[in-house]
């Protein structure tokens, strides 16, 4: 995984694009999903819920895609959750995550890795007081309608574990899942294309992911 980069996706030409991302943190959130009723998650090795006003650990499942929100804190640098049976990927998953440091304008990138066994782990990144697992939303165990991605310009999947890059359907929304890999050290300047979209996962506009 590379940390503070960004993902372009365009819907012209169906283009997935990767490019440096100067600055700036940006919360991906699901636009017209209906989430459903949510569950509470159980946090491990002394992590345990922000308080305050923000939101709770919970995740909720519909369709077979399962979507994790929340800010907890203080605990080691590990596994910081385990999800229920219902809401655990086919295969090893990442996800850039945040937190920071005194203030909101220090914030830094952090990995999280979720398992096929449900255990989100700390992989990579700053170590603050807290972390924010709001971002991670995946496709089930379950999840039967996944389409390969058409990798280009020398990018490979990543294997030893992890998913696949896929692109699923589902009702209303389209789930990217998967690690690459260019086998290169450095990326070249600008952005640089990574893969073509299947034509039902293609955007009515462009979106950036960090």
């Amino acid at each position: 995984m590379v940390i503070g980069h960004q993902i372009k996706f365009q819907a012209a030409g169906a283009n997935l694009k990767s490019g440096s991302m100067r600055w700036g943190v940006e919360e991906i959130k699901l636009v017209g999903y209906e989430y459903g009723f949510p569950s509470q998650i159980l946090l491990v090795n002394r992590w345990r819920v922000y308080g305050e006003s923000f939101q709770w650990p919970t995740y909720t499942v519909k369709d077979g895609i399962c979507v994790v929100s929340g800010l907890v804190r203080g605990g080691a640098w590990d596994q910081v959750a385990t999800l229920p049976p219902d809401c655990r990927p086919q295969g090893r998953l990442t996800f850039n995550s945040v937190n920071t440091g005194t203030s909101e304008s220090n914030a830094k990138s952090l990995q999280l890795d979720v398992l096929p066994s449900g255990r989100v782990l700390w992989v990579a990144g700053e170590r603050y007081d807290w972390i924010s697992l709001t971002g991670i939303v995946l496709t089930t165990a379950t999840f039967a309608a996944r389409k390969p991605l058409q990798l280009i310009e020398r990018w490979l999947a990543y294997e030893d574990g992890y998913s696949p890059p896929t692109c699923a359907v589902g009702v209303g929304v389209a789930v990217l899942e998967g690690l690459i890999t260019t086998g290169r050290q450095h990326f070249e300047s600008g952005w640089q294309k990574v893969a073509h979209l299947p034509p039902d996962c293609i955007p009515d506009q462009d979106y950036f992911f960090l």
